[in-house]
């Protein structure tokens, strides 16, 4: 029995971003996309207009709980204490408005 080659995936913009730009966005979101998941059945990819994601399972319509995200910083952290206080603070506000935002 062969294996389905199905994909299925999911391209968007902001509604603000011009038809041109948001073509653009999404032509350089499917390069990058290969380039940091080679190989993946399931990958998406956000920037700051756009985003796109392909998976071999049809996700159309169904909730996204995926939590998993990546972040890449080309900088090097210098002062490792200062930015892992940073980071901790600024994730426990964004946590906070979020859990505000849905009682």
């Amino acid at each position: 029995m062969a294996k389905d080659k199905t994909v299925y995936g999911l391209a968007q913009c902001r509604g603000d971003v011009s038809s041109k730009h948001c073509f653009s966005c999404i032509q350089d979101a499917a390069k990058q996309i290969h380039e940091v998941c080679p190989d993946q059945a399931d990958a998406r990819i956000w920037f700051d207009c756009c985003f796109l994601r392909y998976d071999n399972i049809n996700f159309i319509g169904k909730v996204d709980t995926d939590l998993s995200i990546v972040y890449f910083n080309v900088e090097e952290v210098t002062e490792f204490e200062d930015f892992h206080d940073e980071l901790a603070a600024l994730t426990d506000q964004i946590r906070a408005e979020a859990v505000f935002f849905w009682e």
